[in-house]
């Protein structure tokens, strides 16, 4: 429900665009795997949007809007999220998938236009030795002490190395996203432990697949505001 394992998977065979293209998508990522790096947390704070005008779409279908900070595992095929997701209003919850592909959901938990968001991913260790399949921990949440009930814990033999952002709505029409021009994932913050320091600064890029490119007034999606790994922000655009 919250995401189609097939979509995250799929993307990784599409080239990314670089950071210039005005246009952008609504998926964005850093492979900090691939860079010989371990995220140790993953945070981003974001602010509920307005309520989009609709509840159902022309063919009576429910609106499924989802806007998250996720790590996705070094296979693809596994994801923890924070999420905000629309239904007949805005809800907050945590979802994992574990080693059998199964999705795991904390309770939708209500929350109101104009509340900031803070989207938690942290690692929290990892057990084994020889001849014993590692295991990976990581606990995932939002921050403050209402959303406490929404924190889950993840125990996992993938290593989960792909840090995204995205707004992922189940409808390429824009007239069922919110009315707001754009929402702000800002004070992005990755905390990484590298074997080797890269030699160049991580940055974010936008993946160029068609399936997050939606039309908009605007022809824009996504832009990246501050491509940092600390205290970086990236728009996505709903106009």
């Amino acid at each position: 429900m919250i995401n189609r394992t097939e979509r995250f998977y799929l993307h990784n065979k599409h080239p990314m665009q670089t950071t210039d293209d005005a246009q952008g998508s609504y998926l964005a990522q850093i492979d900090i795997a691939k860079n010989k790096g371990r995220i140790r947390k993953f945070k981003t704070k974001w602010t509920v949007p307005s309520h989009p005008e609709y509840v159902w779409d022309q063919n009576g279908i429910p609106i499924s809007l989802f806007l998250w900070n996720g790590l996705e595992s070094s296979d693809y095929k596994g994801i923890i999220q924070p999420v905000l997701a629309w239904a007949d209003g805005w809800y907050a919850c945590t979802v994992y998938t574990d080693d059998n592909g199964h999705y795991n959901y904390s309770p939708y938990f209500l929350v109101k236009t104009g509340e900031e968001l803070e989207g938690v991913i942290e690692y929290k260790g990892s057990s084994g030795g020889v001849g014993i399949q590692t295991t990976y921990h990581y606990e995932v949440r939002f921050s403050g002490e209402r959303f406490k009930h929404l924190t889950q814990s993840v125990t996992t033999t993938k290593n989960y190395g792909m840090a995204l952002l995205c707004f992922e709505p189940y409808t390429d029409n824009y007239k069922y996203f919110p009315p707001d021009l754009l929402i702000k994932m800002h004070d992005i913050s990755l905390d990484v432990m590298f074997s080797t320091p890269p030699n160049t600064p991580l940055k974010w890029s936008f993946v160029d697949s068609e399936q997050y490119k939606p039309e908009t007034p605007s022809g824009i999606n996504g832009k990246i505001v501050k491509n940092e790994i600390n205290n970086g922000e990236i728009d996505f655009y709903f106009r």
